[in-house]
């Protein structure tokens, strides 16, 4: 007997589902907090708050550029001024080296195949975490729109997991809307302030500009159990704060001035 067809259409994931396909990301941001506070270095926050950008020139078809020796230059994206050239590093085409030296590593890259093609003399190198998360080098352009670039990011972290969404741009955030009512509001054109992520009664954020993770137990309850275990431990990292009330939990740096 043949079976008949099922012809309803799919239904979107609920916000929980999303959250919990999601939950990864939210258990990382935990570990980052944690990592701060245990090595007592904010350069992990620093940098997914803003893109770190160095400029070289290109002579005769050869471009120059120094960075600072933690940069990672595989995983940063390439850009000829005027978007003549926009490419990882990883996936450049063209012959180049890296050359590490004690307090600095020198790029080079040789442009002279496409030198025809370039009428600009100057290039720059991006380095943003968020940029890992993309499949493609396009609009990489994160200075002075941030909270844009970081928002498309989630967007595409949310179409790779099959859930459509949208962003909505405003003077200084950006807001991604996907199925079933899920919004991530980003909020920060010339530096990450906060991401925060609101489904129904549910709301988890992460502050930049105060170093606090909210952690709410119905979106992320991986996330969750991981500080609620700090709490009960007596050997939790200094520097960190850990508070729960209800469904929420809060982890937050604290700073040497502030005892």
């Amino acid at each position: 007997m043949k079976r008949k067809e099922d012809t309803r259409p799919m239904q979107p994931p609920s916000a929980r589902n999303i959250c919990a396909r999601l939950s990864h990301w939210a258990v990382l941001a935990a570990g980052v907090l944690i990592g701060s506070a245990a090595t007592r270095n904010d350069a992990p926050l620093d940098l997914l708050r803003s893109p770190v950008v160095a400029r070289g020139t290109i002579v005769e078809g050869i471009g120059t550029v120094t960075v600072a020796p933690w940069f990672p230059v595989p995983f940063s994206v390439l850009t000829v001024a005027g978007g003549e050239l926009v490419s990882r590093v990883a996936d450049l085409a063209l012959p180049q080296q890296v050359r590490k030296d004690k307090d600095v590593t020198r790029c080079t890259f040789d442009f002279r195949a496409i030198a025809s093609r370039l009428a600009s003399s100057t290039f720059a190198l991006t380095y943003f975490p968020w940029f890992r998360f993309l499949g493609e080098s396009a609009a990489f352009d994160a200075e002075d729109s941030v909270a844009d670039q970081v928002a498309e990011c989630l967007r595409f972290m949310l179409a790779r997991e099959g859930i459509g969404a949208d962003v909505e741009q405003s003077h200084d955030a950006a807001t991604v809307r996907a199925a079933n009512g899920l919004a991530i509001e980003v909020v920060g054109m010339e530096a990450l302030g906060r991401i925060v992520i609101d489904a129904g009664p549910a709301r988890s954020s992460f502050d930049f500009n105060s170093r606090e993770l909210l952690i709410d137990r119905r979106m992320f309850p991986e996330a969750f159990a991981a500080g609620h275990e700090m709490l009960a431990t007596p050997d939790r990292p200094i520097g960190i704060e850990v508070r729960e009330a209800g469904d929420q939990l809060a982890m937050r740096l604290v700073r040497e001035a502030e005892g």
